[in-house]
């Protein structure tokens, strides 16, 4: 389950959100790039989905499967990657047609929460997802993906749940990620979406 309302340490969320099973084999030689998913007016490509998924193979190829094992447990984690990108791309869909934004000052603020929480400095949180696969531009913009995502909770998903004094945490964060689902869900079939991965 991912982080919804607060940013945890940003890389270790990355990696654990998705099993790692994994992907596709690679385009025909001579492919540069191609669209794998259409949503409303959007598109999501191929390069798109490799350019994020470094982290995840940093952590297949540490595990030295056979290569037809780590090709198809590759395939599986970008068909996942994917879902995720179409649900974020929704996300920021809904958000702009709202007026919904993230500043660079929550992206400092929030990354500067994660850090001290890890009692790491943000240049030392910084090297840290560097050698996770991550560069500083693609850390923020994960940052500033999952500021976006508890914005919206916030906004869309807490005023559905139903205040039980008597619900544990761990009770509230699985009806939090039941009712973030149908949210998507209801964003989906309001949308267009064509995957082709």
């Amino acid at each position: 389950m991912r982080a919804s309302l607060g940013v945890g340490l940003v890389v270790a969320t990355l990696v654990a959100s998705l099993p790692t099973r994994a992907a596709a084999e690679a385009p025909p030689a001579g492919v540069v790039d191609r669209i794998v998913a259409v949503v409303g007016k959007s598109i999501i490509l191929l390069s798109d989905v490799r350019a994020r998924e470094a982290p995840f193979l940093l952590k297949l190829e540490q595990e030295k499967s056979p290569p037809a094992e780590q090709a198809a447990r590759r395939a599986e984690m970008e068909k996942e990657l994917l879902s995720r990108m179409v649900d974020e791309t929704l996300e920021a869909a809904f958000a702009a047609v709202g007026h919904i934004a993230v500043t660079a000052d929550e992206i400092d603020h929030a990354e500067a929460s994660v850090a001290q929480q890890n009692n790491l400095t943000v240049d030392r949180l910084e090297d840290e997802a560097l050698k996770q696969g991550l560069s500083r531009r693609d850390y923020r913009a994960e940052i500033a993906r999952q500021v976006l995502e508890g914005k919206l909770v916030q906004i869309e998903v807490l005023p559905r749940m139903q205040r039980d004094p008597k619900q544990t945490e761990a009770d509230r964060m699985v009806l939090l990620e039941r009712e973030r689902g149908h949210w998507l869900e209801e964003l989906r079939r309001a949308t267009h979406i064509d995957t082709r991965l």
